[in-house]
């Protein structure tokens, strides 16, 4: 790695995040004019913003551990119920093909209750247990929608074969 790399992650994605300049210059061999020309450089950055998401993300759901943890488990990108990838989610609801009132708005700006769908989701495998790792699925929005908290992930899994029988069988 080198060392903008290193400062890189250092100012945007260790747990440490009000790591202080100097002691990110001292701990790399550079200045802090570097260190400062490195965050200017990135911090409006969508890779930046990105990071920022999923901090927020991560805010709530602490149970789950570190965040540079839970950073690399969200990143994968693919929903652990049906397969289907971020990217492609994102581009569904970017093009209009589905709507829902819960989508950011035609000019892709995300207003109070209009955020979901553009990005995966956290969900509880199991409903009433909280937010640890074990417990944690991604997932995309049409998937946490149809699952709610009516399924556990076990149950949910069988129900997307067949809706009808499942339900028949209950």
């Amino acid at each position: 790695m080198n060392v903008e790399d290193a400062v890189f992650n250092d100012l945007f994605l260790y747990d440490s995040p009000q790591k202080k300049q100097a002691q990110i210059a001292k701990d790399h061999n550079v200045t802090e004019d570097d260190v400062r020309s490195i965050r200017e450089k990135y911090h409006l950055t969508e890779a930046v913003k990105e990071i920022k998401r999923i901090r927020a993300l991560w805010s709530n759901k602490k149970d789950f551990g570190l965040f540079t943890k839970f950073y690399k488990w969200y990143s994968r990108g693919i929903c652990d119920y049906c397969g289907i990838s971020q990217d492609v989610v994102k581009k569904i609801v970017e093009s209009g093909k589905l709507t829902s009132k819960r989508f950011p708005a035609v000019d892709k700006k995300c207003q109070r209750g209009r955020s979901r769908g553009i990005s995966l989701e956290v969900d509880k495998r199991k409903p009433g247990e909280g937010y640890l790792q074990k417990n944690c699925a991604l997932v995309c929005y049409f998937c946490n929608n149809d699952k709610s908290d009516v399924f556990n992930d076990e149950q949910y899994m069988l129900f997307l074969v067949n809706r009808r029988k499942f339900l028949e069988n209950l």
